[in-house]
């Protein structure tokens, strides 16, 4: 993510739903803890009124008040005492004087948690990049088959629970899977390898759907050319 917005100008970033989210944890519990002050430098360590329930290893993220680029950053906690914490976020450079802030932990074994992550640090790159207001995108997985199972629960569950994290923080949410309709017979036909579109013709397809959801359902946009016919294979 860090590189793709240092490569250029960012329009929106799609965080894409794997289908093997199914296999985690949904929810986490919340461990958040009120900063009183900041170190800036190669890492950035944080005081806290107390550290209990964090342990090294573990994900966080911060919203603070006075350090600009320092709002939704996103690290690893690197080193734990009884009043601070070091994370792996590099604000060497990042000017302001702080004012207020939180630490909120985020458990990156469950799904909401490793989308909580990685949403806050997506935003943060946002604000370092000058693009405060980026445009974030999450998605159901496209097909709710996988495996050779006729419509696996998992795939919709956790789509709908990606859902509720958009609604959460606010973000846009296609619901991919609604808008190409895939059976189960013809699941292959658009995602050859069981579980991509892994062929240019597949990948046309998929871009024609999200181009006309970006556009806002706009009509027109598709050609009878670019769309295969139910149980057809490619040739």
């Amino acid at each position: 993510i860090k590189t793709i917005f240092e490569e250029g100008a960012v329009d929106a970033v799609v965080l894409d739903h794997n289908h093997n989210d199914r296999k985690l944890v949904t929810s986490y519990t919340e461990n958040n803890k009120t900063i009183s002050g900041v170190n800036v430098g190669t890492t950035t360590v944080f005081t806290l009124a107390n550290t209990t329930g964090l342990l090294t290893g573990d994900g966080c993220y911060v919203r603070v008040v006075g350090i600009a680029n320092l709002d939704y950053a996103a690290g690893r906690i690197q080193a734990v005492t009884s009043t601070t914490v070091t994370v792996a976020i590099d604000s060497t450079g990042f000017t302001g004087t702080f004012s207020s802030g939180t630490l909120l932990y985020t458990d990156r074994s469950t799904l909401n948690g490793a989308f909580d992550f990685l949403i806050a640090y997506t935003k943060n790159m946002g604000i370092i990049n000058g693009l405060a207001d980026v445009k974030i995108i999450l998605c159901n997985a496209p097909s709710y088959y996988t495996g050779d199972v006729d419509e696996d629960y998992g795939i919709w569950g956790v789509g709908d629970s990606i859902s509720k994290l958009a609604s959460k923080w606010e973000l846009a949410y296609y619901d991919v899977a609604y808008d190409l309709e895939i059976t189960y017979f013809d699941h292959t036909t658009y995602l050859p390898d069981n579980i991509h579109p892994s062929t240019s013709e597949t990948k046309k397809i998929f871009t024609d759907y999200w181009g006309k959801w970006l556009l806002g359902g706009q009509s027109g946009l598709f050609e009878n050319s670019n769309f295969l016919a139910t149980n057809r294979d490619i040739a």
